[in-house]
């Protein structure tokens, strides 16, 4: 289902009526393939969970060859057999906006354990809902990559309160935003990047910094990554993920 979210400040998607149409065909059929394999990903979560944290067990993995299947993947994502041995079966809860829902196919083709849940013009204060209804279910994976910020500005309560509510135990990955469209851009980057600094165990991941000089990655609106950004914003969360995530 394509969730629509309506607000004071409302979606940041605001394309020609053509880029408009592909972008939601985009992010339609990517919900579609997220919605299927969330539900293996959550049967296979606490199996996972228990994987991940057996130092051995991680190791012997690291050591394995990949099959033609994943050589393939890693070599679309531009990533090394470390990295994607790294995070491929690490447990995963995905939370974001649509630009996490346009990304949730790759995502999931990287993050084999990743569960999404993502709605267009998702907000900030609209996190800590979801996150209990995960919690209270035991469906919170021990890594939570976050990607709020698109639709508008938020303060440092804001983010502390989704922290807050995750909890100190599990780590935190939070995504910054590429919206030069919207005058909060530098004032959202800025307050992701101090509760950074403050939680240690949240880790900010800058598509900002990487995507920047890279218009060919956005459709028309210049915000959300068609396919070939898609396969850029993974890359960049599965690189540094495994830089956290490492064994040995």
């Amino acid at each position: 289902m394509l969730l629509v979210g309506i607000c004071a400040y409302g979606s940041a998607i605001a394309p020609s009526k053509e880029a408009k149409t592909a972008l939601q065909t985009d992010i339609t059929k990517n919900q579609a393939k997220a919605a299927k394999k969330n539900k293996l990903a959550l049967a296979k979560q606490k199996q996972a969970e228990a994987a991940a944290k057996s130092t051995q067990r991680q190791q012997k993995l690291l050591k394995k060859k990949l099959t033609p299947t994943q050589k393939q993947i890693a070599n679309r994502f531009g990533l090394t057999k470390r990295q994607y041995l790294t995070v491929h079966q690490q447990p995963v809860t995905a939370i974001g906006d649509s630009i996490m829902a346009d990304t949730s196919h790759d995502l999931q083709t990287v993050f084999q354990q990743a569960y999404v849940s993502a709605a267009v013009g998702r907000q900030i204060w609209q996190a800590s809902s979801v996150i209990k209804q995960l919690k209270s279910k035991g469906e919170l994976a021990n890594n939570v990559v976050i990607n709020l910020g698109t639709n508008s500005p938020m303060t440092s309560q804001q983010i502390d309160s989704v922290i807050k509510e995750i909890g100190p135990k599990r780590k935190i990955f939070w995504i910054n935003c590429h919206v030069p469209t919207r005058n909060w851009e530098a004032e959202v980057n800025r307050t992701i990047a101090l509760a950074a600094k403050k939680h240690s165990n949240m880790y900010m991941i800058d598509w900002h910094g990487y995507s920047q000089g890279n218009s060919s990655w956005f459709w028309q609106d210049n915000v959300h990554p068609n396919p070939t950004g898609n396969t850029k914003f993974v890359q960049l969360v599965a690189t540094d993920m495994s830089k956290i995530l490492k064994f040995g």
